[in-house]
């Protein structure tokens, strides 16, 4: 498998979309085996746009794409621009397809509905695009699972709109969607070495409690004290800052409903889900999180400093190469905008860091997300949605 990334930073869509392109032609070897494409776009541009020439250039090949908190490529940070991504492999194909109108009501049935529509006999990779604004992550990931199995490879993450959350755009066959969630399938004869690292960097603090009253993605209450309450107490003045200040200090789920238990924390066989607030109730005491947690888990506080988070980027880079055969022929980063807003100047560097552990050299595309979604564990690999984590999908073909 070869893949090439291509960048523009051209106002004009039109024009900058066909500039991303042809970077990426010459740096293939062998344009005529392009089997998948992959776009990412800030959201001051087009989507129809976007979407209309990207079919233009590849009419018979499936692309996804959506618009992004930032785009990612191996030539690290850019916003405003259009990225993008072309597989090429005469042994590998791909299928792409979308479902419209997703709520948080319906996400379950709309990822169960991409997956039926693209499992095959030859299923590896199942890359996923959510409308970051409409849907429930954790449900779309679970409706994808019922199809194709608790521990299929799901890549991805939710669209953004640079911060303003008014209206994120996915596009895919060559039409523009918003509020859809689109679907790319990778599909082969023979296994892909396929590499994943997920870590966010944040850190619990104290001691564990239970989740009393939660309905979806807002919780009310947490042992006998309302969620503003549990988080004044541990931020002090800088409590009435929340919202804002909530991605600095979001909680982790630490028991079976989340994703790990203490020891596995402990010994590092299993990740920490992050949950970041995005909403405040003062007067009622709630807190609405970017995504699901479930009654009855425990949560603790998380902070992290900038080093943190920019190393975790680095280590989540070396496990998702550290059991490959080779070297990756392409990797997909998908990270949290609330990681972008925390390390600011420094955003670069979390993908400077990421290269150093997979090599420069190897073509890197992804973007800033409203959340991200990929598997994580090492002994039974899960994929989750997660909050203010950096996840990493390697790619390789065998043989």
């Amino acid at each position: 498998m070869q893949s090439a990334y291509g960048v523009s930073k051209e106002d004009r869509t039109e024009i900058a979309v066909k500039k991303a392109y042809e970077q990426c032609l010459t740096r293939l070897e062998n344009p005529s085996d392009i089997c998948a494409g992959f776009i990412f776009w800030g959201s001051n541009h087009d989507a129809a746009v976007v979407s209309s020439t990207v079919h233009s250039l590849l009419p018979q090949i499936p692309v996804i794409g959506c618009s992004t908190d930032g785009e990612i490529s191996g030539d690290g940070l850019s916003v405003d621009s259009i990225c993008c991504m072309l597989l090429s492999s005469p042994r590998i194909s791909a299928k792409a397809t979308v479902v419209d109108s997703l709520t948080n009501q319906n996400s379950q049935t709309c990822g169960r509905s991409i997956a039926e529509q693209l499992k095959s006999e030859k299923s590896r990779i199942l890359f996923l695009l959510p409308d970051g604004l409409t849907g429930n992550g954790s449900q779309i990931i679970r409706g994808a699972q019922k199809i194709l199995g608790s521990q299929f490879i799901i890549a991805g993450g939710t669209a953004g709109d640079q911060g303003r959350f008014q209206q994120t755009w996915q596009i895919s066959n060559g039409k523009a969607y918003s509020g859809a969630l689109v679907g790319l399938m990778l599909e082969s004869e023979a296994p892909l070495d396929i590499g994943f690292g997920v870590l966010s960097g944040w850190r619990p603090i104290g001691l564990a409690k239970e989740v009393t009253h939660a309905e979806g993605n807002i919780v009310y209450k947490i042992e006998d004290e309302t969620t503003l309450d549990v988080y004044m107490t541990f931020l002090g003045e800088k409590g009435t800052q929340l919202p804002a200040i909530g991605v600095e200090y979001p909680f982790g789920l630490v028991d079976q409903s989340g994703c790990v238990d203490e020891q596995g924390l402990r010994m590092g066989e299993e990740y920490l889900l992050m949950r970041a607030p995005m909403s405040v109730n003062h007067n009622e005491g709630w807190v609405q999180f970017a995504a699901e947690i479930p009654q009855g888990s425990k949560i603790k506080m998380t902070m992290a400093r900038s080093n943190d988070i920019i190393e975790a980027s680095r280590e989540a880079a070396k496990r998702a190469t550290q059991n490959m055969q080779g070297k990756p022929e392409a990797v997909f980063f998908f990270s949290c905008m609330a990681r972008k807003l925390v390390l600011g100047r420094r955003t670069n560097r979390e993908i400077e860091v990421a290269q150093e552990m997979i090599g420069r050299d190897v073509p890197l595309i992804g973007f800033y997300t409203y959340g991200e979604i990929a598997n994580c564990g090492e002994k039974k690999p899960t994929c989750r949605f997660h909050n203010e984590t950096a996840t990493f999908l390697c790619l390789r073909e065998k043989g």
